[in-house]
């Protein structure tokens, strides 16, 4: 089919046209202006008059940024994209709902930088509802219900620098997810005069550093009413001033946690305060209130479902031992033994838990040191009436040396004839004075101490078990099997806990 010179000129308009369209679609940065339009390119030169004329205009990632103050109303985002009014700032005002919405993609990023939101005392300045992330850098919102209204949907992260929320009716900034999948970091911003400075509900985590919440109905909130969720958050270098409630943790269903460093509070009308349910706030102990109340401090619990092990001769055992930590503990968890019978040692997997961890499993092994009982009396002379000092006799074997040496010493010295007498009164001293020596063991030392299992021992005084019939401290009748109590010691600085086990030698 044979074409005209009017349909192939009409084809080129056509693509040229949408080329141009495609090329303006596609801008990575565009501008607005004051007084320009949204009919514009949007460019430096030629400025869209609205963020969301210039937004249609932008490219997947682009920047939208401001050349001159102005009011460039709501927006909703969909995509990656930065709005820029850092050279000279940028207004949402007035508006009677959203400012500006944020319905991103999983893989999108927005930054909203240097942007004046002003309400009418009702909706949110920012609602973040889906996306990757969304930064808040240097923006004021003010006069809204919520001034930052975060109500996720799917996994996301929000990060606030430099920010105000002032004079909103609702919270500065109120942080909820329906996944549990939200995490937000804020620094350096102020949130005064509102019903509550932040409001974190169920499925957000907070971190707040270096933040002012003043002049608020509640300053700082963890609040949760659904089973499972978790409403978590942490201050670090906040100031708590002026408000009626300084910091809050409620909870109907689910857990709300607040912890606690460095945070200043003062003129509050009450600093802290907690509800019934699993609602807490735990401290650091570094923190300055001119009130204190309902701060819970730091625990440690200890269980095990293996209190007691019964092992052979020369055996170890393991007793696993679950350590429940509550609060912020200030160093690892340290573990270490007490009131083990000499011969045994304990031995930790592993050797610390982190102190931030709610949970953890230790192994506790119990090992002995030495295989047999020769090994346990290693004093001169067993047999020869040591028997390690039980306090009712005293060792033989000093005597037997002395009867013996001096007649042997005198051999070097004295005539010929003399040597063999010598010789035969050494010989005699050192058996006769051995004889009784162990005579006197042997009336001292119950016959129990041979039912002593190896590896087992006394008192760390040195005394033997079984000398007076009895059993050592902490065992049972040295006559049978031998069983011990001894304690588990977990420590992180001043925050400890112990659990009691036993251990019996057969």
């Amino acid at each position: 089919m044979k074409t005209g010179p009017l349909a192939t000129g009409l084809f080129a308009a056509l693509v040229s046209l949408g080329t141009a369209t495609i090329a303006h679609a596609q801008a990575t940065r565009t501008w607005v202006s004051g007084d320009g339009d949204d009919a514009n390119p949007c460019s430096r030169t030629a400025p869209c008059l609205t963020f969301q004329g210039a937004y249609l205009k932008t490219a997947h990632p682009g920047v939208i940024s401001v050349r001159e103050p102005g009011d460039y109303g709501d927006l909703v985002i969909d995509k990656s994209v930065i709005i820029d009014g850092a050279a000279v700032g940028g207004d949402v005002a007035p508006v009677t709902a959203t400012g500006i919405r944020v319905a991103a993609g999983p893989t999108d990023n927005v930054v909203l930088r240097s942007i004046s939101l002003v309400g009418s005392g009702m909706g949110s300045g920012i609602r973040y509802e889906s996306g990757r992330s969304l930064t808040i850098d240097g923006c004021h919102v003010s006069n809204f219900t919520n001034a930052i209204d975060v109500q996720l949907t799917t996994a996301g992260s929000l990060v606030v620098l430099d920010s105000t929320a002032i004079g909103n009716v609702g919270a500065g900034l109120r942080a909820e997810s329906s996944n549990g999948g939200l995490l937000g970091s804020i620094a350096r911003s102020q949130f005064d005069g509102n019903g509550f400075g932040i409001f974190a509900a169920g499925g957000a985590r907070l971190s707040v550093y270096e933040s002012t919440a003043s002049q608020n109905g509640t300053g700082i909130t963890a609040a949760t009413e659904m089973a499972g969720a978790l409403a978590d958050v942490n201050l670090e270098g906040v100031t708590i001033a002026s408000n009626d409630v300084g910091i809050a943790a409620s909870s109907t269903a689910g857990n709300a946690v607040v912890r606690m460093s460095k945070v200043v509070g003062m003129s509050n009308t009450t600093d802290t305060t907690t509800t019934a349910g699993n609602a807490e706030i735990f401290s650091f102990g570094n923190n300055r209130f001119d009130e204190i109340a309902s701060i819970t401090a730091a625990t440690i619990a200890l269980s095990t479902d293996t209190p007691s092990n019964t092992v052979a001769v020369g055996e170890s055992a393991t007793y696993p031992v679950v350590a429940t930590m509550r609060g912020i503990l200030v160093s690892p968890v340290a573990f270490a033994c007490s009131g083990l019978p000499a011969g045994f040692t304990c031995q930790f997997d592993p050797e610390t838990l982190p102190g931030e961890s709610p949970t953890g499993t230790v192994n506790v092994t119990v090992v002995p040191t030495v295989a047999s009982k020769t090994g346990l009396l290693l004093g001169p002379g067993h047999g020869l009436g040591n028997t390690r000092g039980s306090g009712d006799s005293h060792p033989t074997w000093p005597f037997p040396t002395f009867a013996f040496a001096v007649p042997a010493l005198a051999l070097f010295g004295a005539r010929r004839k003399l040597r063999v007498p010598l010789a035969c009164l050494a010989l005699v001293s050192f058996t006769a004075t051995t004889a009784c020596g162990s005579s006197s063991d042997d009336a001292n030392t119950n016959d129990d101490t041979t039912s002593l299992p190896d590896g087992a021992a006394g008192d760390n005084d040195g005394s033997a078990p079984g000398r007076d019939g009895s059993a050592p401290d902490g065992g049972t009748d040295a006559g049978g099997p031998q069983t011990y109590s001894f304690k588990v010691t977990a420590t992180s600085g001043v925050t400890n806990a112990s659990l009691d086990l036993s251990l019996t030698v057969e």
